[in-house]
């Protein structure tokens, strides 16, 4: 019982890794996207 716990924490962790890698890199594309867009238009 407390291996499958165990795991279940392990799953969650690697989750929220892959959520937080994936709003940093489409917030950090998303500045340097918008950056670049208002560049142009100056």
């Amino acid at each position: 019982m407390r291996e499958q716990i165990k795991q279940d924490i392990d799953l969650i962790e690697i989750l929220f890794y892959l959520k937080k890698r994936f709003v940093l890199s489409f917030y950090y594309g998303y500045m340097y996207g918008y950056g670049a867009v208002v560049s142009v238009y100056q």
